[in-house]
């Protein structure tokens, strides 16, 4: 927490890089604790599965989103593919699946320096089950063209503390444990995990789980019936193959007629024969052809065209292309896409819109009290919400909370967990029953170090969750989302 504020200071070259290097140096360390702490509670038993609804697209495409920054530096093409008789709703343990399916994610971008990443899911109803609600096992791919595996190197992947070779550990750094954690928690979840590969040409780990499938409707970018959309034509080029086949396989479930450009020169012919309703066209910049192509679509008269761009750039590029664009970053999420062809806002440029809001007016509206017992804790978050614009007190118990709302209300509250005196589930819990003003918003802060811990501050009434240690983008975030909330609550009592 506290690099991260300092990075927010002026600082020289040389200072900036130190400072960096103890950042990354943290996180490494953190990881590592937190591997061995899986690890232990795997060894003794102590690791209980969660069971609750997750949706699988959702899953994989806040995954995915975790390594987009890092996919794009190294220019690496991050794709996913989810069969369409997959279930869009499982019962399971979310964040156990998620972290094996980040866990293979990272290992496929650290072994891979160019070409592209892809996950793939699919599943298969396990009818030996008898049960009221279906259930499936769920398989998932990760599929890599990194330096690969040799048959040799196989036999130990999966074994705690191991490393392919001494010369990986010293080039990609690592503890072993990952793949062991993955093997353990896909056998608790009723699966299992394994690897095809070839040196030099690349992996596919591959992984299984067990889960439950929720009878619901799918959400309407899921629906293979899209009255708005069925027969519509779209020229579509994507000089990546693997983008190409999703769209095309996408376009078509969706009943579109999909004409496909086979260069970038040739979209600007194909759409003047064909007058299509969407253009989607996967962006290289650097592309020399693209300076003409973008000049060629501008000078048309596409009024009724939709045009899509899609990109690997994580960078604000809207300033280059004419309003009539809009753009979505790769890995593409279909929801997003889906909305665009709807002619709605993109997910991403609602999200744009909110963090506009005028946080440095946020004060005069929003009161937060703080509430940790920890010192160093408590100046980090405090030092944090006062770059970010927001003025807050502290208390350092639970008790200390209902004391001070008795003397001022608050409208956010900032609660740790493990507090002497009175926690913060009972200091949340007796809050909600016995405070008669405006009751306010709280927000859980914890290490996450407990099974159950989030269903526990749900049910005890806080209206949200974040971990530590804290980090200062995720607090923005999560209290723009709440002041905004606040705010337009305010506005409507006055109204």
């Amino acid at each position: 927490g506290m690099t991260s504020l300092l990075l927010d200071n002026e600082l020289g070259e040389e200072q900036r890089d130190y400072v960096e290097t103890i950042r990354s140096s943290s996180e490494s360390l953190l990881s590592i604790i937190n591997d061995i702490l899986d690890f232990s509670k795997i060894e003794a038993g102590k690791l209980n599965l969660d069971r609750s609804v997750f949706d699988i697209y959702p899953c994989v495409e806040e995954a995915l989103d975790l390594f987009s920054i890092r996919a794009s530096e190294k220019n690496i093409n991050l794709a996913y593919r989810i069969s369409h008789s997959t279930p869009a709703s499982l019962i399971g343990d979310l964040t156990r699946f998620r972290q094996v399916l980040v866990n293979l994610l990272s290992n496929a971008l650290k072994f891979t320096s160019s070409g592209e990443v892809v996950v793939e899911v699919s599943s298969r109803k396990i009818e030996e089950i008898a049960s009221e609600t279906p259930n499936y096992e769920i398989h998932v791919s990760v599929k890599d063209t990194g330096i690969g595996i040799s048959e040799s190197q196989m036999g130990g992947l999966f074994q705690s503390f191991t490393q392919l070779d001494s010369s990986t550990t010293r080039r990609y750094g690592g503890t072993g444990l990952g793949l062991a954690i993955s093997k353990k928690l896909c056998e608790l979840m009723g699966g299992k995990i394994w690897v095809e590969s070839q040196l030099n040409q690349g992996s596919t780990f591959h992984f299984t789980i067990t889960a439950e499938a929720v009878p619901s409707s799918p959400p309407e970018y899921l629906a293979d019936q899209q009255p708005h959309l069925k027969n519509r034509k779209v020229v579509l080029f994507c000089a990546n193959k693997t983008n190409l086949d999703i769209l095309r396989d996408t376009f078509n479930y969706w009943g579109l007629k999909t004409l496909v450009s086979p260069s970038l020169k040739e979209i600007a012919t194909l759409t003047k024969i064909y007058t299509p309703k969407f253009l989607v066209v996967e962006l290289q910049i650097s592309d020399e052809n693209f300076p003409d192509f973008l000049k060629e679509i501008s000078a048309m008269e596409l009024q009724h065209t939709h045009m899509i761009l899609l990109t690997q750039n994580q960078q604000d590029m809207s300033f280059l292309f004419p309003s009539r664009f809009q753009y979505l970053r790769i890995p593409i999420k279909l929801s997003q896409l889906h909305r665009l062809f709807l002619g709605m806002p993109n997910g991403r440029d609602t999200l744009r819109r909110l963090q506009k809001l005028n946080v440095e007016d946020l004060p005069n509206r929003i009161s937060i009290l703080l509430v940790e017992d920890n010192p160093v804790n408590q100046k980090v978050t405090m030092l944090m919400l006062k770059k970010l614009g927001y003025r807050a007190d502290f208390v350092s118990s639970g008790k200390e909370v209902l004391e001070t709302l008795k003397v001022r209300p608050y409208n956010l509250i900032l609660m740790d967990l493990l507090m002497p005196d009175m926690n913060g589930i009972d200091a949340t819990r007796l809050l909600r029953e016995n405070y008669k003003g405006s009751q306010p918003v709280i927000i859980a802060m914890t290490a996450s170090a407990v099974k159950g811990d989030r269903e526990k501050c749900l049910e005890a009434g806080m209206n949200d969750y974040i971990s530590k240690p804290v980090k200062q983008t995720e607090l923005k975030e999560l209290l723009e989302k709440w002041s905004k909330y606040i705010e337009e609550s305010q506005q409507s009592y006055e109204d």
